[in-house]
């Protein structure tokens, strides 16, 4: 009884070791794959999106669903390119709303429509680019935009381009009047001092 027990095990031993040659044999040509049987972490994901300036827009930007010929991979990562309308345009009104909010969001109407106009104006003016946009970003001229807007400030801004309350002004500031030789005082509004051009300067 006890040779034949032994003689099982040495005949399962055998065929453990014979079986296990076997499939690595296999492995290394090619016929059983293994690796399918690993599971690989998830890729990370990068999002290659045109950014807007840094603002908290009021509008919500809707759930976009990425198709698969708008992903490619590349060493493992996957990079995922939105469709058009993913990407936030800003209109003039939008960057004249989040200039009025950042420069007399705690000002009155008024204020926030004399600021509008500032801006209007040099974009008319040949002293200064010619879109809103390239005024509002000019190196060290108005605060950075970066506290959103509401919607009436919105409205404000789409009246302001209609129709001008002050087509004059061109600069402003708190406190106290800027000193520029081409610029004269105007007046003062809640805390900011407008200033206009001089007239041998006027366009």
């Amino acid at each position: 009884m006890e040779f034949r027990t032994k003689e099982i095990l040495s005949f399962l031993a055998l065929w453990i070791l014979t079986s296990a040659l076997t499939i690595a044999i296999l492995n290394v040509v090619g016929i059983i794959d293994f690796n399918v049987f690993k599971t690989e972490p998830e890729p990370e994901i990068i999002y290659k999106v045109v950014n807007p300036p840094e603002k908290c827009l009021t509008q919500d930007v809707e759930e976009v669903v990425v198709e698969e010929e708008d992903i490619e991979v590349i060493d493992g990562i996957l990079l995922e390119t939105p469709p058009e309308e993913y990407v936030i345009h800003l209109t003039d009104a939008e960057y004249l709303a989040m200039m009025m909010d950042a420069e007399a969001g705690n000002q009155d109407e008024v204020g926030m429509r004399l600021v509008a106009d500032v801006i209007l104006n040099r974009v008319d003016s040949k002293y200064f680019p010619d879109t809103i946009e390239a005024v509002i970003f000019a190196q060290g001229q108005f605060a950075k935009p970066s506290s959103g807007y509401t919607d009436r400030e919105l409205e404000l801004a789409i009246e302001e381009m209609e129709r001008r309350i002050d087509k004059d002004i061109i600069a402003f500031r708190a406190g106290t009047y800027h000193s520029n030789e081409k610029w004269m005082d105007a007046y003062v509004h809640g805390a900011h001092y407008f200033s206009k051009f001089k007239p041998e300067y006027c366009d």
